[in-house]
């Protein structure tokens, strides 16, 4: 069943849904194209590579306390309305819960050294494939290997 809005400007998107896929027209340099996406969520990068034995048990179970750090931190952003008047929160205030998984959040950060932090953040926290970097995958595997080696050390 397709689904398309009754106008369409220009300079705005037209999403239309069917078999799964999300098809975008845009409008850009002039012309107009079509973007398709999958509807469906992408299996869990971290997951397929602990399945094919890229990465160890030791390894994978340091990325997921990581990743539940990142959450239970509430460091991931959030959106919410503002009505006016600003409210701020004192360190105090914040459970220490909360504090203490962001305290390990970052010491796991600093723990990995190099371009490995930056990978293990896009595959932990953003689920990036190997191969959307540039360098070869064998490369970025081998560094994203020794990031998580370097955080199961921080995480004991």
């Amino acid at each position: 069943m397709k689904h398309e809005p009754a106008a369409f400007k220009h300079d705005e998107m037209r999403f239309s849904h069917s078999d799964g896929l999300i098809r975008k027209t845009v409008f850009l340099g002039g012309k107009l194209g079509t973007v398709e996406t999958t509807a469906v969520a992408a299996p869990d990068v971290l997951e397929r590579l602990h399945n094919r034995s890229t990465i160890t048990d030791k390894q994978h179970a340091a990325a997921v306390a990581w990743a539940t750090d990142y959450e239970r931190g509430g460091l991931s952003v959030a959106v919410c309305a503002s009505y006016g008047g600003s409210v701020s929160v004192g360190v105090e205030a914040e459970p220490e819960r909360r504090r203490a998984a962001k305290e390990r959040f970052r010491r796991g950060y600093a723990a990995m050294t190099g371009r490995g932090a930056s990978l293990a953040w896009g595959v932990i926290i953003d689920n990036h494939e190997l191969k959307h970097w540039p360098q070869s995958t064998a490369y970025v595997s081998e560094r994203l290997r020794e990031a998580l080696e370097e955080l199961a050390e921080a995480y004991g």
